[in-house]
């Protein structure tokens, strides 16, 4: 006799496992498990909109063109951010590296900023126009 676990949403019995869900703990510190199938999973990640992958890039040797702007601007009408790694055969020092972010951010539009960590370029689309904090 096999044990048939069910769905603690939909209370169906369980085919393929969606997820396993733990709740919060208690007063008492427990916390409790709880299986879900796979339709319920893709109802909750709707609903709570679960994050998906970031989308990555390079820029190399080729630099900031107007063919990746263009590929940019494409993956952003289904993204909010994407991570552009500027590889060295794009630039050689920090400052080209901050040129190269404001052309990129700049040829797209007021909908987007950006973020630079060493070589890597983190772009975000915001809904709104962003306002300029320089005068």
């Amino acid at each position: 006799m096999g044990i048939s676990p069910k769905c603690d949403l939909c209370k169906k019995e369980l085919e393929d496992y969606g997820a396993l869900l733990f709740s919060p703990p208690d007063e008492e510190g427990r916390t409790f498990k709880n299986h879900i199938c796979i339709e319920c999973y893709n109802k909750l990640k709707e609903k709570y909109k679960i994050m998906k992958p970031i989308k990555r890039m390079q820029i190399g040797k080729n630099g900031l063109s107007e063919a990746f702007v263009e590929q940019v601007r494409k993956i952003f009408e289904n993204e909010n951010v994407v991570k552009i790694s500027i590889l060295k055969t794009a630039c050689r020092n920090k400052e080209d590296a901050e040129k190269m972010a404001q052309n990129l951010v700049g040829a797209l539009g007021e909908k987007f900023d950006y973020k630079l960590v060493g070589y890597v370029m983190t772009v975000i689309k915001f809904r709104k126009v962003q306002r300029s904090l320089l005068p």
